[in-house]
């Protein structure tokens, strides 16, 4: 009769006796396919292709900001 009372305490010792051998691991597959070898490489050429083009842009946006401020003084002196 013991021994039916107790099986619940026998259970958990040994669920938890088979989870103790179990090991969860994490792989950051952003960071691996962020530091790749190829990765890196594709990174640096595709900088290197795109940096006229964001020169470019930057130049057009920084003449975009003057003229809008012309335009703004022109339209507060004729109010």
């Amino acid at each position: 009769m013991k021994l039916i009372k107790l099986w619940p305490i026998f259970f958990i010792f040994a669920v938890a006796n088979v989870f103790a051998d179990t090991k969860i691991g994490f792989v950051d597959t952003q960071r691996i396919l962020r530091e790749a070898s190829p990765a890196v490489r594709a990174a640096k050429k595709l900088e290197k292709e795109f940096e006229p083009r964001r020169a470019e842009m930057q130049r057009v946006s920084t003449q975009g900001k003057l003229l809008q401020q012309v335009l703004d003084k022109k339209q507060y002196i004729g109010k």
